[in-house]
């Protein structure tokens, strides 16, 4: 289950869930990406719609947006299935939809579209 407060994710799309790729895997009409949660809670159902390239100094470019569509199918963390994962967690994701070129290590997935559950960015940390 996802807390009800969070730290900062360091990039400029919170409180949007997102998910920082580590290792892309997969064929077979999906695609499995490896990585960590850097703003939660990522659930199964979840759709991504945009992929955030980083610069060549680690951070990210928002202006290089590549819109996709990806939901997630199913999460695993320690190689058990998991309804949900929360920030800083580390797990894989099975994603469904067709898969862009922007798609790649480093690479941050951020679902905008997603609802915010009544986040709030108080005394430093967000809050619902």
């Amino acid at each position: 289950m996802a807390g009800v407060v969070q730290g900062p994710s360091g990039t400029a799309f919170d409180p949007s869930p997102q998910f920082w790729v580590d290792r892309v895997e997969g064929d077979r009409g999906s695609v499995e990406v490896v990585g960590r949660c850097f703003f939660g809670p990522i659930c199964a159902g979840l759709i991504f719609d945009c992929i955030v390239p980083t610069r060549r100094d680690g951070g990210w470019l928002p202006s290089g947006l590549v819109a996709c569509r990806l939901q997630v199918a199913e999460i695993r963390m320690f190689r058990r299935v998991a309804d949900e994962i929360d920030q800083t967690v580390s797990g894989q994701l099975t994603l469904s939809g067709q898969v862009p070129a922007g798609l790649g290590c480093d690479c941050l997935l951020v679902a905008r579209g997603a609802r915010d559950d009544g986040w709030m960015f108080r005394d430093g940390l967000w809050r619902r």
